[in-house]
């Protein structure tokens, strides 16, 4: 008898090759400076450093990082293909975070956009975990099971040079910077 798991959130992540991530970090290092000069405190009731600011969110090619977009792009189109067979989608939306110690992102969801992404460019992967929730709260078990059917939350540490994609209803946040160092990523909407 076939075993079905329902409602399932397909997360989806890679790890950039080395060129690829040089020459983001060459492009983010050459407009660092001026990146720098325009975060903004968060609006999002969390405590982080970002360049988000409504209607206004085209960091990727605003600062030319176009190796990061070429790259996104390509992973965006497949992961789209799987779960939607086919069809078009493009970056409408992408802003830089700096999570500083003792910071961190609450738990929310990107409307208004299919699939969103966040790329990792600085981390030690000690200094806050994104987390995924379940999409229905009915599913959270508050003393979960070791096993895949009864969790609250599923957590991934950073890693430099990864780039994580998943559905933008998917409910996530990001835990606590424990560490001393600043955590930066880039995230992006895509529809």
């Amino acid at each position: 008898m076939p075993l079905d798991k329902l409602f399932a959130t397909p997360v989806f992540h890679v790890d950039l090759p080395e060129p690829a991530r040089i020459l983001i970090q060459t492009q983010y290092e050459l407009a660092k400076d001026s990146i720098e000069m325009n975060l903004n405190d968060s609006t999002w009731g969390d405590n982080i450093r970002t360049s988000f600011v409504s209607g206004e969110n085209d960091f990727v090619e605003k600062y030319g990082l176009f190796g990061l977009s070429e790259f996104t792009n390509a992973v965006v189109k497949y992961f789209h293909d799987v779960l939607y067979k086919g069809g078009e989608v493009k970056m409408f939306e992408s802003w830089i975070n700096y999570q500083g110690s003792h910071q961190h992102q609450r738990q929310h969801t990107h409307h208004g956009s299919i699939i969103s992404a966040v790329y990792y460019l600085k981390t030690n992967g000690n200094d806050g975990s994104i987390c995924f929730h379940p999409p229905m709260s009915a599913m959270e078990v508050k003393d979960p099971a070791s096993d895949e059917w009864n969790y609250s939350m599923i957590s991934y540490p950073p890693v430099e040079g990864r780039l994580f994609v998943f559905p933008s209803w998917a409910p996530h946040s990001v835990g606590d910077n424990m560490t001393d160092d600043t955590r930066i990523s880039i995230a992006m909407n895509f529809r």
